[in-house]
């Protein structure tokens, strides 16, 4: 089952090729039915201080009418060839998030998770986007190593910034020197350009993605892709969502299997699905993934999976399947690389103004909702929740998405946490 009533458009950060996060201490570099879903925004005064995901939407209304002709040709097809596809031919590399329980219940047939041998808890981990605040969630995993009872995942989930951080958490704790670096000025300043005017005119996105695509293809290379498919097959299980423009849906994609199929093309898939989770729609282009059905290929376009959620648990189907049951009790651990805090500033009684102050109040609010339903859900299930999210208000520069001082200062409020082991067992409660 979905919580459909809590599946509303997250916010990811144009920027999400921030995978990981900016080191500290001896990690710091010389030279970065079935999902609950989470988004979040964080509260600021006026668009300088607006994360990407909102300036993106509020940019969106002021462009239109010069950049709304810019158009990119694709092949039309129809809604009956979604079925029977086959990506990369990769067979089960991807379930629909909103599918309905029989679809989920064979989606779980087809996971031979690993099996009861012992009774510790099964350990979930779901990240959440958030830009350059993915530092705090790098920050944390780098602190909790250090803190000496990190333990070794079982599902790792990942959404936009979430999606990038995932296969280094995924990994474990000897990828955190990784996780440092993704968050390196080296990293992270080609990430503040790629803006030009003339994007406006001729391009389909605000800006392109040439640093993303970069800072992914020399962070997945065949030694973590290797890695990947042996605790795939080990019965542990990587899971990054998109979202499918074309058909209006959540798409699952089982990174595991895709990097279990060890060709050119799953290894190519691998990387376009984290950075489509990682590309807000309309700052970023959207990724043009292909397809095979028996009529021919044709090409899907998949975005930011911040659309339909911020975070995300994973299917039901997954997490009752009886090999994981058979464990006993179950810790989620859910890291939100956002505030969720509301934070009082005098809006300024303009379009931008009130447009801008409107859609962050609306995704932190929902986010909030959407961390209430996760809780449930956890309960609901007598699994062990513990919340982590950015609970002071940092001041964002939105004319510098990498700034320096913004990720080593969430780095270090992540890194605290982590050593700390400071997670709250509850949803946080309405006063910021």
């Amino acid at each position: 089952m979905l919580y459909r009533c809590t599946a509303v458009p997250g916010r990811g950060n144009p920027a999400d090729g921030d995978h990981l996060g900016r080191a500290a201490s001896r990690h710091r570099p010389r030279c970065e039915g079935t999902f609950v879903i989470a988004p979040t925004a964080r509260g600021s005064a006026g668009l300088r201080r607006l994360k990407p995901a909102v300036a993106g939407a509020v940019s969106a209304l002021c462009i239109w009418a010069v950049a709304g002709c810019t158009t990119l040709p694709r092949e039309t097809y129809a809604a009956a060839d979604e079925r029977d596809l086959s990506v990369a031919g990769v067979s089960g590399a991807r379930i629909w998030a909103d599918a309905g329980l029989p679809e989920l219940a064979a989606a779980a047939a087809r996971q031979d998770l690993a099996p009861p041998l012992t009774t510790a808890p099964v350990d979930i981990l779901a990240l959440s986007g958030g830009g350059s605040g993915g530092a705090f969630g790098a920050g944390l995993l780098v602190g909790w190593t250090e803190r000496g009872d990190r333990p070794e995942f079982d599902v790792v989930t990942g959404v936009s910034a979430g999606a990038l951080i995932a296969p280094f958490a995924f990994l474990g704790s000897e990828y955190d020197d990784e996780l440092a670096r993704a968050f390196s000025p080296a990293v992270t300043e080609p990430l503040n350009g790629g803006v030009t005017p003339l994007n406006l005119l001729f391009r389909n996105s605000i800006a392109n993605n040439r640093a993303l695509r970069a800072l992914i293809d020399d962070a997945v290379t065949p030694r973590i892709l290797a890695e990947i498919t042996a605790a795939h097959r080990a019965g542990r299980r990587l899971f990054v969502m998109t979202a499918n423009l074309d058909t209006q849906r959540p798409v699952v994609w089982d990174m595991g299997a895709i990097a279990a199929a060890g060709t050119e093309p799953s290894a190519d898939l691998f990387k376009k699905v984290l950075l489509a989770s990682a590309s807000i729609p309309g700052y970023y282009p959207a990724v043009r993934i292909k397809v095979q059905t028996a009529a021919g290929s044709y090409d899907e376009l998949h975005s930011d999976g911040g659309i339909f959620a911020q975070v995300f648990i994973g299917p039901d189907a997954i997490m009752l399947n009886p090999q994981l049951a058979g464990r006993g009790s179950a810790n989620l651990y859910v890291i939100i690389n956002n505030s969720l805090d509301p934070v009082f500033s005098v809006t300024t009684d303009s379009i931008v103004g009130v447009a801008t102050r409107s859609y962050e109040t609306f995704l932190k609010s929902h986010a909030r909702a959407t961390i209430n339903a996760t809780y449930l859900f956890a309960t609901a299930r007598k699994a062990n929740f513990h919340l982590a999210y950015i609970d002071e208000d940092v001041p964002y520069d939105l004319r510098e998405p990498f700034a320096e001082d913004y990720i080593d200062r969430v780095y270090h409020l992540g890194h605290g946490a982590g050593q700390s082991g400071t997670w709250s067992s509850r949803p946080p409660d309405g006063e910021g």
